[in-house]
């Protein structure tokens, strides 16, 4: 029996709409609690589902996986990014890992119940933890991938929240004069309260209507054709082998009275050069051997593991481990982003002049190297000008399949955990012109690159 994702990736339009009914409380209440603000809620609530539907269809989630953990994920994630746009501090760690808040009570919001006066006068940092950990029960760990912390800034979040409730609640009070009491374990009830009685804005089941037609449509279109060819095909070799079948007859009924004066010694045999399938090109980071694994952290955003292949590319990965274990690409940016291509960086010009002291050989088909590595989503690759041999720093991650790039550039591995990261990224993105150019102070900064061989790390791949 299939599953919903499976029937969803055959465009079927009830199976989507299922996978939303079953996700969308805890992807709306998110967006709602996260954002703190209903416009823009709706519009993230919109967007996260246009980013899943697309990922269904392109099998970049699985049948087996959990549809309603992705989408709770991407969300968080998705709000995050949103706010970072607005505030770049907003997720900034507090000094000394001091997560007690000094509320400022004419700076502060009071409306709603006690509940979202708590939530709308947290720092957002603060919110995303208190919410996660409370009414998504998620872990430190967990917590830590998705904000970018570490388990002692959590643990010290978490141990500063009873006091924070305390002292927003007590401004509340002497601020609006109402009779308010409640405590950490009441805050966590009230926000289990909300995810299980999220309303559905109308104008959002309207959005994801149409964006399920969308998407579904085309998919539908498609699988309509290859049905046709599939019916056309057996049509024909039906034909073929009634041909066959009659010739052979007609055959055997000629030679009945004919002896066959066939040399044994001239069999026929012909060896044949094309022994069953053609081997398929590496296209994934599940189909390569990782010599070596990279943890790109990019501020605001999290981190995205690369595995590295130094048997198809080796001179690559070598200059870019070197580079990074140097601590070249600490602070440095992603200066060029192109939404459905990709985002490169690694400029320590920031404009995509410059790069490291030393360039490489570009291991590419076209520059006379073998490379079987193909730029499929999640594909990292070398940046270069016109010469050949000039690449040194830059690297791009493609987003999109962008295969007409093979032979021309180097692939160097494959991105096996952080694809929504990159998605994100890139949505977020706001170039200036269509080249992709992304103004010095909306660039994603590159915290650190880290790397470890392979041998030494226990990675799993995931689907990008």
């Amino acid at each position: 029996m299939q599953t919903l994702i499976q029937r969803a990736q055959k465009g079927n339009c009830s199976a989507m709409t299922s996978l939303f009914d079953q996700s969308k409380s805890q992807v709306i209440f998110l967006c709602q609690v996260l954002l703190a603000d209903e416009k823009s809620a709706d519009n993230a609530v919109t967007t996260v589902y246009k980013r899943l539907w697309e990922d269904i269809v392109e099998k970049r989630i699985g049948p087996n996986d959990d549809f309603t953990d992705i989408a709770i994920h991407k969300a968080v994630v998705h709000c995050k990014a949103r706010l970072t746009r607005k505030n770049k501090k907003a997720f900034r760690i507090p000094a000394n890992l001091n997560f007690a808040v000094s509320f400022d009570a004419d700076k502060m919001y009071f409306y709603g119940d006690t509940c979202e006066t708590i939530l709308y006068n947290l720092p957002a940092l603060h919110r995303f933890i208190y919410i996660l950990h409370g009414a998504f029960n998620f872990s430190d760990d967990e917590i830590g991938k998705l904000l970018s912390l570490s388990p002692k800034a959590i643990q010290r979040a978490l141990e500063a929240e009873s006091q924070n409730i305390d002292r927003i609640v007590t401004i509340a009070i002497r601020k609006t004069g109402a009779p308010l009491s409640i405590n950490t374990g009441f805050f966590h009830k009230e926000l289990l309260e909300k995810l299980e009685n999220t309303p559905v804005p109308n104008a959002v089941l309207s959005v994801i209507d149409m964006s399920i037609q969308n998407v579904c449509a085309p998919v539908q279109k498609k699988c309509k054709r290859i049905k046709i060819q599939i019916t056309s095909a057996a049509i024909a070799f039906v034909a073929v082998i009634s041909i066959i079948v009659c010739i052979s007859i007609a055959t055997e009924n000629a030679s009945s009275d004919i002896s066959s004066d066939t040399d044994a010694g001239e069999t026929g045999d012909v060896s044949e050069e094309n022994d069953g399938a053609a081997d398929s090109d590496i296209t994934s980071a599940s189909e390569i051997t990782p010599t070596h694994y990279a943890y790109i952290t990019i501020q605001d955003y999290g981190t995205i593991t690369v595995a590295l292949d130094g048997n198809s590319a080796p001179e690559t990965v070598e200059n870019f481990v070197s580079l990074a274990e140097s601590g070249f690409y600490d602070g440095l940016t992603f200066h060029r982003i192109i939404d459905g291509f990709m985002m490169q960086g690694g400029d320590p010009n920031g404009d995509g002049t410059g790069g490291a002291e030393n360039t490489i050989t570009g291991e590419f088909s076209e520059n006379g190297y073998e490379n079987d590595l193909s730029h499929t989503r999640g594909a990292i690759s070398m940046a270069r000008s016109e010469d050949y041999n000039s690449a040194s720093s830059q690297f791009f991650i493609v987003q999109e399949d962008h295969t007409e790039l093979d032979g021309n550039y180097a692939v160097f591995g494959y991105v096996t955990d952080g694809m929504d990261i990159v998605d994100s990224i890139c949505s977020d993105a706001e170039p200036t012109d269509d080249n992709g150019t992304i103004t010095s102070d909306q660039q994603p900064i590159i915290t650190s690159i880290t790397v470890a061989a392979a041998e030494n790390t226990d990675v799993s791949t995931d689907a990008a």
